[in-house]
């Protein structure tokens, strides 16, 4: 093994070091260790105390469950151990566990919990459902339903489960289940829901239950809760006017509806607009026409609450609910609503990379408002949501090309009327050499596997971390923040049966044919478990559903598995496909793996190195120039550190040694335009145990001298390495995780 880095990896070290001083010269980031009280009820409002260090005055205090970021107001900075008075308004929000965030003025940030199983938990008690209205739909219909109860949180799901007990799509033939649409939330006594009813429903009186659960897992079933009806003998009503035709969206107003064929005590009424949950009359009163001459027209009377209403044309829209007959006034009334003002952005200001919750205040602002920053280039706003006509939240996801400087901030209501304020939010230009944080407890030392990818599509990629030996199987999806410090969890979960200890290897690639909803994530354990292989999707909300699982080798084979993705096969379908390697025990046995909807197809493979050697074989994929797609290895421990590429077939291109030949503590392996240039990929590779954590650039036989020592010299539990473009910049950066020996402290590295 080489004792130092070249001329020029000594620059690169020297380099990384002054940036991270830079930054540290600020103050050091906050340390988040504690909230106080940990848990209250979503019923109001909570003021948390949170403890730690490196507490700096204005610092901000968020709380975030998978894409939801609530900001504090209130807060104060007490001392560099303490903020108290953290005001958040948690009414009705997702039971379950929330990351607490600090960020200081100077953009160093600090977190406490996964938002999973620790951090600040939000308490509901057990949902109830007292009523639905309306209590049956026909046969081949659109339904929105209204539920009342006790408890019903914010993304609460509702489900109609049929005589066959099974929620949709499940088990039937026909499938004759209703489907629901997800729940629009109203307060902790009503939510409402969209309905879909198959024409082939099955009908009669309290055909189906509705079952509600909440994000912590408790639920309610209230049985016979609707009854089908058979589509036939429908009576359309027909609305001729609305009086009066406008109202304001400060409250609420009275209006007069007139038509033909109002079904006295049997008519749900609403105002529909496209994009907008519909604005439901409570408790409409149906006055028949006269019987005599010379007769007239029904009239339903009834008031709508406009508070917040979007502003604009919308429907009016009356139901006949015993056969469901309907009848419609399009754009028949107005919502009107003043002209909207910002006043102020809070935070007022984000660094280039980074993902922030803010709150913006104001006036006039409606359900609908759109939120636009200019410049706009490289600025993502998502999450937006109007609380009040004076205060509306949302996240900018600020990418690493944002124009640095003072960005103005725009609302714009549904009726094109806007109000901007100039300078509202500033964008700062923090990109040092390297950004780092700690992906698991400070306790645990076995070091990790990484991995990078698209997964949650934002400006900029996620990093991927599981645990190694003796941390169980845990994953966890993170976004790094740019500033320097410190990532926001996006996803956290045990892969395998938690008392597994053998760790877990981590992957990313696209597997269901679907790139929009970002890549997905691939696990296999570590030694000790069997071969077994699962394909993960995560959801923008922090959701982890497993979509596929298979046996890379033989059941017997307990020696773990690496695991890699590419797009190996040039193929026009958008999948990538998957390469594994052979833990320890199992020979250097690399095989190809094509997922489909209807099957996963392996090649045979091939060993990477001699059968005899039984270290195991650590693989990646990377696009050449002159070659194109390829295939990497490294050995496990107990081989030389002799780096192959392949072709997909198994076929040599040859390889290098990575690092002196006398080394045998393996060699971790990645690959990824890390230079910004377009030579294509770079090989990364680390050295393993005993060799310190020693990476080096290759292209993909020389040297490209731009090698670093990722925690310095002295460490010698060796690196693993992946490539991961964080920032969105298009150049990816070296990142690096302990093989093992710990703190786990995930670092990217900005070459020049």
């Amino acid at each position: 093994m080489r004792k130092k880095v070249s001329l020029v990896a000594a620059f690169v070290l020297v380099a990384a070091t002054l940036a991270i001083r830079a930054v540290s010269a600020a103050g050091p980031p906050p340390v988040v260790q504690s909230v106080s009280p940990p848990a209250a009820t979503n019923t109001g409002t909570v003021s948390l105390t949170v403890g730690g260090h490196n507490f700096v005055s204005g610092a901000t205090v968020t709380l975030q469950k998978g894409s939801t970021i609530l900001t504090a107001t209130g807060a104060n900075v007490d001392s560099e151990a303490q903020i108290s008075g953290a005001q958040f308004d948690i009414t009705g929000a997702s039971p379950g566990f929330w990351t607490v965030g600090v960020k200081n003025p100077d953009g160093g940030t600090g977190s406490f919990g996964d938002g999973a199983a620790t951090g600040f938990n939000v308490v509901s008690g057990a949902p109830s459902v007292s009523s639905i209205s309306p209590t049956s739909v026909a046969q081949g219909t659109t339904q929105e339903i209204t539920i009342h109860g006790t408890n019903l949180a914010k993304n609460i799901t509702a489900v109609f489960l049929d005589k066959d007990d099974q929620p949709a799509p499940i088990g039937d033939n026909p499938p004759n289940n209703i489907t629901s649409d997800p729940t629009v939330w109203d307060s902790l006594t009503q939510v409402r829901v969209t309905i879909h009813v198959p024409a082939s429903a099955q009908t009669g009186t309290g055909t189906d239950d509705l079952k509600v659960t909440n994000t912590d897992g408790q639920s309610f079933t209230k049985t016979s809760a609707l009854t089908v009806t058979a589509a036939s003998s429908v009576t359309n009503p027909a609305i001729t006017s609305i009086s009066p035709t406008t109202g304001a969206n400060t409250g609420p107003v009275n209006v007069t509806i007139n038509g033909t064929t109002f079904h006295q005590g049997k008519v749900a009424v609403q105002l529909e607009r496209s994009g907008q949950s519909p604005i439901v009359m409570a408790n409409p009163t149906v006055t028949p026409a006269p019987a005599l001459p010379p007769g007239g027209m029904d009239k339903i009377t009834g008031s709508f609450d406009l508070t917040l209403a979007a502003p604009g044309k919308w429907s009016v829209r009356v139901t006949n609910t015993d056969d469901h007959g309907t009848g419609t006034l399009p754009d028949g009334f107005t919502v009107a609503g003043g002209q909207p003002s910002v006043s102020g952005v809070s935070p007022s200001s984000g660094n280039q990379g980074d993902q922030v919750g803010v709150t913006i205040s104001g006036s006039n602002f409606a359900k609908g408002a759109t939120v636009t920053l200019s410049p706009a280039d490289n600025i993502n706003v998502t999450n937006v949501n109007v609380l009040n006509s004076s205060t509306m939240t949302g996240v900018l996801s600020i990418c690493a090309g944002a124009a640095s400087g003072a960005h103005d901030v725009t609302v714009t209501n549904t009726d094109d009327q806007a109000g901007t304020k100039t300078g509202a939010f500033t964008v700062n230009a923090v990109r040092p050499a390297t950004y780092s944080y700690q992906a698991y407890d400070d306790r645990f030392g076995g070091g990790a596997n990484i991995a990078a990818g698209d997964i949650v599509p934002s400006c900029g990629q996620e990093i991927v971390t599981g645990a190694g030996p003796g941390g169980g199987p845990h994953v966890i999806v993170a976004k790094p923040n740019q500033a320097g410090s410190g990532a926001r969890v996006i996803a956290s979960w045990f892969a395998y049966d938690p008392r597994f200890a053998g760790g877990v290897r981590v992957a990313v690639g696209e597997f269901d044919n679907n790139p929009a909803d970002g890549r997905e994530v691939v696990t296999a354990p570590g030694p000790g478990g069997g071969p077994d292989v699962k394909i993960w999707h995560i959801g923008s909300d922090g959701s982890v559903a497993l979509i596929r699982e298979f046996f890379a080798y033989a059941d017997a084979f307990h020696g773990g598995v690496s695991v890699a993705a590419g797009h190996l096969d040039n193929q026009s379908d958008g999948n990538d496909q998957l390469v594994t390697g052979a833990g320890p025990g199992g020979g250097p046995h690399v095989r190809v793996f094509t997922i489909s909807p209807n099957a996963i197809a392996g090649t045979p493979g091939f060993f990477a190195y001699s059968p005899a050697f039984f270290g195991g074989v650590n693989v990646a994929v990377g696009n050449f120039n002159q070659i194109g797609h390829a295939i990497v290895t490294g050995p496990g421990p107990g081989g030389g550190p002799d780096v192959e590429v392949f072709t997909p077939q198994g076929s040599s291109y040859g390889g290098f040694f990575a690092y002196s030949g006398s080394f045998t503590g393996g060699v971790s392996v990645a690959a990824g335009n890390v230079l910004g240039t377009g030579s294509g990929d770079q090989v990364i590779t680390g050295a393993g145990p005993g060799g310190g954590p020693d990476v080096e650039l290759w292209n993909a036989r020389t040297n490209l001298g731009k090698g670093f020592f990722a925690y310095g010299g002295g460490f010698p539990g060796g690196v693993n390495v992946a490539a991961a473009d964080s920032d969105g910049d298009g150049v990816f950066e070296v990142v690096t995780a302990p093989w093992s020996g710990g703190p786990v402290v995930i670092q990217g590295n900005r070459l020049p």
